[in-house]
């Protein structure tokens, strides 16, 4: 992808380098001589803004997010999961026919997320589902309650990425942003056990980062400590504040990022990346992060109803991860068939609706958005947009 975004600002962000998992998702599928279907998904890229142009029903996501567990040991403040209401859980079965609707609409891969996924009982064996059915398996996790064996499980089921949650290289910043005692000690010793697991399977293990004011100051130490650490990659996130609940479903977040804060966040990351620090996120993510702290709102077009799913522990769908963290624009049930679900009216009438929304810059969300091909040619949002 060699083509120019240009940002809010009026910088060019070249766009030419892909995240560390899509490398890796490359790279599997050209192991196992899949290379029809690689060239499928670069042409399925392209379709995405197409679809959204001309109000089509887009090819099936290209990421999709599966919420298997709502508990977890730690109460980050910017978390609204706990006490999140929700339908009956579905079991094995039921995420296993969800998976099954993903294959159908060509999704090339899943993240398991929470909630700490790791207090999902059947989890090893919802990993080995996904391998099974070829689905390139991500997993974020805060460390707490891995242990060895779950750790050898779950690379025998075949599970390609993991990425743990630091924050800081401070325990006491850790722990007490987790609200949780002794987080910074269990992420680093689960980044331990898997560091030795790794070694003897092929696993893409990082780190991941919560960026907000109080830490963009601690960036150098946190990159010399993921080299230390061994870790494949090294993955930035801004801090995202809900809006009210009143507010329009497309109302922008805030950042837990001032606009000096965020350039500095900028500053030390392209540095990082220049010393070979496996800084994960592209240059154009760090300009639109800049960008979204200075003018508020996303400064390209967002693809993510058009090229991403999340669905809840029950089978509820979601256009998207933001829109799922305040409980607004559910699709529908995906639970027993995503791809009617996709491939509906009522869901295409919502992609509609958000053709303006510019609410966030999650990493996940804009650096898919960012590899598509020359947003620079389309008009920019106005603030009027956002009301």
């Amino acid at each position: 992808m060699s083509s120019l975004c240009r940002s809010q600002a009026g910088r060019p962000m070249q766009c030419s380098r892909p995240r560390a998992k899509y490398l890796a998702i490359l790279r599997r599928r050209l192991r196992e001589g899949r290379l029809l279907e690689l060239l499928g998904q670069g042409l399925r890229l392209c379709r995405y803004p197409l679809a959204r142009k001309y109000a089509r029903v887009p090819p099936g996501p290209f990421m999709a997010t599966l919420v298997v567990a709502e508990t977890c040991p730690c109460a980050c403040a910017m978390c609204p999961l706990p006490g999140r209401p929700h339908g009956i859980p579905l079991d094995l079965k039921g995420w296993s026919r969800v998976l099954d609707g993903l294959v159908t609409l060509g999704t090339p891969s899943v993240a398991l997320t929470g909630g700490e996924p790791l207090t999902n009982p059947f989890l090893p064996e919802l990993v080995a589902a996904a391998h099974e059915r070829g689905l390139y398996t991500r997993l974020a996790s805060t460390g707490i309650g891995l242990s060895p064996t779950l750790a050898e499980k779950l690379v025998e089921a075949g599970l390609d990425e993991l990425g743990i949650s630091l924050d800081s290289p401070s325990a006491e910043v850790v722990d007490l942003f987790r609200k949780r005692s002794g987080a910074h000690a269990a992420a680093l010793e689960a980044l331990s056990i898997l560091g030795k697991t790794k070694r003897r399977k092929h696993l893409l293990l990082g780190l991941a980062c919560v960026l907000r004011n109080e830490n963009v100051e601690e960036l150098p130490a946190l990159f010399s400590l993921a080299k230390k650490l061994e870790v494949d990659f090294f993955a930035l996130n801004p801090l995202h504040l809900l809006p009210e609940d009143q507010a329009p479903a497309t109302a922008p977040f805030r950042l837990g990022l001032t606009p000096p804060a965020a350039r500095q966040a900028r500053a030390h990351a392209l540095d990082g990346r220049d010393h070979g620090f496996p800084v994960d996120n592209s240059p154009a993510f760090f300009d639109t992060v800049s960008d979204f702290a200075e003018q508020g709102f996303l400064a390209i077009p967002c693809l993510a109803p058009w090229n991403s799913l999340t669905i809840d522990l029950d089978g509820t769908a979601y256009p998207c991860w933001p829109l799922f963290l305040r409980r607004r624009l559910a699709l529908g049930q995906a639970f027993p068939s995503p791809t009617a679900l996709w491939r509906s009216r009522n869901t295409n009438v919502l992609r509609q609706a958000l053709r303006h929304c510019r609410a966030c810059c999650w990493d996940c969300q804009t650096e898919l958005t960012l590899l598509s091909p020359r947003w620079s040619r389309l008009p920019l949002p106005s603030r009027a947009a956002l009301r």
